[in-house]
């Protein structure tokens, strides 16, 4: 196994309030959460984003979304704070989990949102890089996504 602490942080020009509905919305996050612009992300059974529940989505080439993301809710506190792990499987393997923790802060022009996320493969290395480049797109995209859509 392989392991990486990421950290993103960056303020966002919206409420907690609005990152917070951006970051747990089926449809918005079939808009900004994929790994990179030619990929997509579709969630097959949305439901509530409450502790204890469980999201099954694909990732992938828009014609071949081979990869299967599993999104288990664990703290979910509106406007303040996000925990939940994320486990990517592909052909019957588990590739990597991940968990992510986010906390939304007011500040003066809108919210500093931070990110952390532990990253396990059980793939190796390679994994571990696809998968922090698909988080650094994904953040920067939700932040972009949240900011657009508070000012529209």
């Amino acid at each position: 196994m392989d392991h990486k602490d990421l950290t993103f942080s960056r303020t966002i020009k919206a409420s907690p309030a609005h990152v917070y509905h951006c970051l747990t919305d089926a449809k918005a996050r079939m808009v900004w959460n994929s790994p990179d612009a030619d990929m997509v992300f579709m969630i097959k059974n949305p439901g509530p984003v409450a502790p204890g529940e469980r999201e099954t989505g694909q990732v992938g080439p828009a014609d071949n979304p081979y990869v299967t993301a599993h999104a288990d809710w664990i703290i979910t506190d509106p406007g303040e704070r996000l925990v939940y792990a994320e486990t990517l499987e592909a052909e019957g393997m588990v590739l990597t989990t991940s968990l992510a923790c986010a906390t939304l802060q007011t500040v003066e022009d809108g919210t500093l949102m931070t990110m952390n996320v532990h990253v396990t493969s059980f793939t190796g290395l390679d994994s571990i890089v696809e998968v922090e480049q698909g988080w650094t797109f994904a953040f920067e995209a939700m932040a972009g996504f949240a900011e657009g859509q508070a000012q529209a």
